[in-house]
């Protein structure tokens, strides 16, 4: 009887060591994973921050106008969003649709009007409260813009955002250059956008990319919480 407990009492230890041995693993993963997301942001949001405002500087120093009162506006929005909201692990969509918004309204005032620079931005939300993952569409939409966009050829950004049913539904598309492919049609953005996906959506997001006959195309589902 002696051995018996013996025995059992070894075993309960083995078992007890090894549940504490797998709390720690998961404790150690979750703050890898906290440690991977902070840095990730910490790369996105100033990238970001100073693209705006050199937009604003040019605007500024070419024309002295009502526009860069507005802009100077869209910036302190931006910049709120970016210090305040983007430190939460979640916000809710219309926040996000908001600050979305501002980037785009940047991007018109700083883009000349031509008829070889076409924009089709549509969005639609069917008002179903919703969280989302604080700056988690703008690398894409930004990704466009800086790859898409060309002063002496022709040049699109189409983009298509539906929220329906607590279900996001991202379709991107832009122009490429052939002068422009060393560049791999995207920059590290998307790279971090990627990463985040798979952290923070495992099994909630498909994402397809693909770049063929002259166009980026980006595809994104993605289950709300």
């Amino acid at each position: 009887i002696t051995l018996v407990l013996v025995g059992l009492i070894i075993g309960f230890g083995y078992i007890a060591d090894a549940f504490r041995a797998r709390r720690e693993q998961l404790v150690l993963q979750q703050q890898k994973t906290e440690a991977e997301l902070t840095a990730l942001k910490s790369q996105i949001n100033p990238h970001f921050l100073f693209n705006t405002l050199n937009t604003i500087y040019n605007e500024a120093a070419g024309a002295n106008n009502d526009t860069v009162a507005d802009l100077v506006q869209q910036l302190a929005g931006i910049m709120r969003f970016t210090l305040q909201e983007s430190a939460k692990p979640f916000i809710s969509i219309e926040s996000e649709l908001a600050f979305l918004d501002k980037y785009l309204t940047l991007q018109r005032a700083r883009l000349p009007q031509r008829d070889s620079i076409r924009l089709d931005i549509y969005v639609d939300y069917d008002g179903q409260p919703a969280q989302i993952a604080p700056l988690l569409l703008i690398p894409f939409v930004e990704n466009a813009f800086q790859y898409g966009i060309s002063f002496e050829n022709p040049c699109f950004v189409k983009i298509n955002l539906i929220i329906e049913n607590q279900t996001l539904t991202l379709q991107l598309q832009n122009s490429t250059f052939p002068k422009t492919s060393h560049r791999k049609g995207h920059g590290v953005g998307i790279n971090n956008v990627q990463q985040r996906l798979k952290l923070l959506y495992a099994h909630r997001h498909t994402l397809k990319i693909k770049e063929e006959n002259g166009v980026f195309e980006i595809h994104l589902q993605l289950d709300l919480y």
